[in-house]
């Protein structure tokens, strides 16, 4: 890994994301486990490239190398951007497949931005059919990074 002064071009995710949209298209069952675990990884993906690109711009925010970046504070830009479908799927999505055991099931909104935009509590249920759209998101997000 580079350690030189742009981590951002290190963790861009533009070629994990056309992983994933190739993989996806060679699922034949559903696997739920693969299917949370794509899920969570493109959120994350997202959000390593997006804190990067924070820190490039000279941006510092908490832990002792000042490089832990809050979610909240890459959801709030996202919806600062307009994004607020887009950042609002992918986060449901990946809460409920690393915080959930149950599919379907409802979600409690803890991150106010949302909260304030779409309610306290959401109904998700996690499908292979859901990883199209959660690449189409991923990609209208990674576009205004």
């Amino acid at each position: 890994m580079p350690k030189g002064t742009s981590r951002s071009s290190s963790l861009k995710p533009q070629r994990f994301l056309e992983f994933v949209e190739k993989t996806v298209k060679e699922i034949i069952n559903e696997d739920e486990v693969f299917v949370r675990r794509l899920m969570s990884s493109v959120f994350f993906a997202l959000y390593n490239y997006w804190a990067a690109k924070q820190w490039d711009a000279g941006r510092r925010c908490k832990g002792p190398k000042q490089d832990r970046f809050p979610y909240t504070l890459f959801v709030k830009d996202m919806l600062n951007k307009g994004l607020d479908r887009s950042i609002f799927f992918i986060y449901l999505c990946r809460t409920a497949a690393d915080h959930y055991i149950l599919n379907p099931t409802v979600i409690g909104i803890w991150d106010k931005n949302l909260c304030n935009i779409f309610g306290e509590e959401f109904p998700v249920s996690l499908s292979s059919h859901d990883l199209p759209a959660i690449l189409k998101a991923a990609k209208e997000i990674l576009n205004n990074i």
